[in-house]
């Protein structure tokens, strides 16, 4: 019985000292917190971001002025020379 008290005695001491279960809980709290971080700037670089009707909006305007810009192109190139 005395064997016992004592092995639990050095056990209760050995955590005690060591930090125990408190150590890990701070690690995971420091590990917990940078996480929610992370998720809170994800958050809002996604909000950020242009909506599907945004972007389709821009591309059909990038495409309506590329074929602008070759239309252009290709009526100076076919332009008769003024000499």
């Amino acid at each position: 019985m005395s064997m016992g008290v004592a092995a639990l005695l050095c056990l209760v001491l050995s955590v005690g000292f060591s930090g125990g279960p408190g150590a890990v809980s701070d690690t995971a709290a420091s590990g917990i917190s940078s996480l929610q971080e992370q998720i809170r700037i994800t958050k809002a670089k996604t909000a950020a971001l242009p909506t599907v009707d945004d972007a389709k909006r821009a591309l059909t305007g990038s495409l309506t002025a590329a074929g602008q810009v070759a239309k252009l192109q290709n009526d100076y190139r076919y332009r008769p020379d003024e000499t």
